[in-house]
């Protein structure tokens, strides 16, 4: 090989070294980042009009406990309220006593199970569920400062970071394209919170209603399953309803049932309909599909962060192919 062309290889291979160092050394950290960009974003509006008459970085330090107290505050809590509720159900005996009821069912019994292996295993279970959220604790507060620190930054220099990112869109309109993106974001964040907000408030009346337990907990959980279009509710309410079925309470069941084709028919397909169609309407495909890659490559909070990169990586192919 040529000296003249050793010496065209080795700035290139030295740019590629160093963003594979970078990359190896931010990519525990990537979902932090993501997020405290996501969440700056949506408390941008909230700071401008705080940083009228306050400092800029007292502005900032008010939207990052506006995030706590209304996203990371509730998290925490609905987590403890999952580990408290599951050890519970394991020293009370409420477990076995459902399982009991289970077996003595005519499916149970015509698929001739095992109570006590079905009994063991959900024990196993729940007790993987409990020690995997306790040994992420640790990690879930350093993610939480890494978040913080972001956003912090990020609110404070947002203008310099956004002209810096536009510049590197793949377009020739990039303002417009940059628009777009934020038109999406939107979107989906806005939408989608709105629908959650509903979700919550049919499901908590409905099944306190029912005379459900976890009256409660579960609304929450819907909330959170809220980003998966059309199967949202579904995934908390069904499983719900065939509990009840089991247990003969038939009055709840029913109101389980009424309150469940509430969230999936009236709220999960014609409200988000009707608020999607007054934005950047995002095909529910790409969402499930973003959010089942988001979840298997950035873990639980990829449920927000997969159908957003999704959605931005076809908008920016779509601009590419309409500029050639």
């Amino acid at each position: 090989m040529k000296k003249e062309d050793l010496s065209k290889y080795i700035p290139v291979s030295v740019i590629l070294l160093l963003i594979l160092i970078s990359f190896l050394m931010i990519k525990n950290f990537l979902i932090p980042l993501i997020s405290a960009f996501i969440l700056a974003y949506l408390l941008k509006p909230v700071y401008d009009k705080l940083k009228v008459s306050l400092p800029q970085g007292i502005s900032a330090i008010i939207c990052i406990l506006i995030v706590v107290t209304l996203i990371f505050a509730p998290l925490i809590g609905l987590i403890s309220g999952i580990v408290s509720q599951a050890s519970g159900s394991l020293n009370s005996g409420i477990l076995f006593s459902f399982l009991k009821k289970a077996s003595e069912t005519t499916v149970f019994q015509t698929l001739n199970l095992d109570l006590s292996l079905l009994m063991n295993k959900t024990i196993e279970f729940l007790i993987s569920i409990l020690t995997n959220i306790t040994l992420h604790i640790p990690s879930f507060i350093i993610a939480t400062v890494i978040t913080s620190f972001g956003m912090y930054y990020l609110l404070i220099d947002w203008k310099p970071f956004t002209k810096k990112l536009i510049k590197y869109l793949p377009s020739t309109d990039k303002e417009a394209l940059a628009k777009d993106i934020s038109k999406i974001t939107k979107n989906l964040i806005y939408g989608t919170l709105l629908v959650a907000l509903v979700e919550f408030i049919i499901a908590l009346a409905g099944f306190w209603i029912s005379g459900v337990q976890y009256f409660l907990l579960l609304p929450a959980i819907i909330a959170i399953f809220a980003f998966i279009p059309g199967f949202g509710p579904l995934i908390v309410w069904f499983p719900l309803l065939i509990i009840e079925l089991i247990q003969q309470n038939y009055f709840t069941a029913i109101g389980v049932l009424i309150t469940g084709l509430i969230l999936s028919l009236g709220v999960d397909i014609i409200f988000r309909a009707k608020i999607s169609g007054r934005g950047a309407k995002t095909h529910p495909l790409i969402i499930l599909v973003g959010i089942l890659g988001g979840i298997s490559l950035f873990g639980i909070f990829g449920f927000i962060i997969g159908p957003l990169i999704l959605s931005y990586a076809i908008e920016i192919l779509e601009e590419i192919a309409e500029g050639q």
